[in-house]
């Protein structure tokens, strides 16, 4: 029984995955609380993930799960990232838009992005771009005086990964170290 659970968990591939960080809630539970309430005074349809994390990498293709799992657990989580400000960044392959925090790569950031990038086909925004999704709209439906309205009125936090994940195409965990 346990060889045959070992041998389906061992052997699975993984369609288009996340590589991310987990990080503490309070870190960006104001904000998020802040931008909701702006969403609905302006009638602004949104949804909120189920659970956040602080995306590292975006992998197109499909992987075995264990070579995914071996990438996670050489990623260090001795860092933090300072914040640059709300942005909203484009679905790369979805029609939707994304209110995010963008975070400053630091050196470690984008060492362990570029050493992902290597092994698999990951997306790029133009640049790397370390980011909290917050919301998910309709594309194009937010003003640009918005996010500068959201800005001015938000203070970032930096933010500490506490914890690598691996999410699937379904933006559910498939993986956690801590």
């Amino acid at each position: 029984m346990r060889l045959q659970q070992f041998i389906l968990q061992e052997g699975k591939k993984m369609t288009d995955p996340l590589i991310g960080f987990g990080f503490n809630y309070s870190d960006i539970k104001n904000v998020v609380d802040y931008i909701e309430s702006e969403l609905i005074q302006e009638n602004i349809r949104y949804q909120h993930p189920d659970d956040y994390h602080l995306t590292l990498a975006i992998i197109v293709g499909t992987y075995d799960k264990d070579e995914l799992v071996r990438s996670a657990n050489s990623l260090k989580l001795d860092y933090r990232l300072k914040p640059v400000a709300i942005r909203i960044l484009r679905g790369a392959r979805v029609p939707k838009d994304f209110i995010v925090i963008e975070y400053r790569p630091n050196d470690r950031f984008v060492k362990e992005f570029m050493e992902l990038s290597k092994e698999y086909n990951t997306v790029k925004f133009g640049k790397i771009t370390p980011h909290i999704s917050l919301f998910t709209v309709k594309k194009g439906i937010i003003p640009d005086a918005f996010i500068k309205s959201l800005n001015t009125n938000i203070t970032l936090k930096p933010v500490k990964p506490t914890e690598v994940q691996i999410w699937n195409d379904k933006h559910e965990k498939e993986y956690i170290k801590k």
